[in-house]
């Protein structure tokens, strides 16, 4: 039975191998993931629904959002960073659990690093909030669920 999840049960990964040969790096340092999964929509709206709006789904704009302490000795904080000044696509997959247990949901895409916005409070470590949306790439993004071994 699947119940309550925490968010530390949630996982980030970032692919240091290739497509074929994936080898998924959890990025442990990442805070307050939020995987977006919303679609577009087209209004359907006719004289059938008498008086009420339709739509349809259009297309799904995915994107991840997360935060990471500003941290230049840290492999996944640099990769992101890299990524974005060279505006380098870098594959992840966002799960519901661990990449090694059966039933793990999420999705896996290659990504765009939109945005790393630093924040630099007087009298809090600096942080930073990363913004990554699909982008370009040989594979489309798509949804995973991870099978028993």
């Amino acid at each position: 039975m699947m119940g309550r999840k925490f968010g530390w049960e949630c996982k980030l990964y970032r692919n240091t191998g290739t497509y074929e040969e994936p080898k998924w790096n959890e990025v442990v340092k990442a805070e307050g993931v939020t995987p977006g999964n919303v679609y577009g929509e087209e209004d359907v709206s006719s004289r059938a629904e008498a008086g009420e709006k339709a739509v349809v789904p259009t297309q799904l704009a995915r994107e991840v959002k997360f935060s990471m302490l500003a941290d230049a000795a840290d492999e996944d904080y640099e990769a992101f960073r890299t990524a974005h000044a060279g505006r380098i696509p870098i594959e992840v997959m966002v799960l519901d659990g661990d990449a090694e247990t059966a039933g793990s949901y999420g999705f896996r895409a290659t990504m765009a690093v939109m945005g790393f916005e630093e924040a630099q409070p007087v009298n809090n470590i600096v942080r930073t909030q990363i913004t990554l949306k699909p982008t370009l790439a040989d594979n489309p993004p798509e949804w995973v669920e991870i099978e028993a071994s």
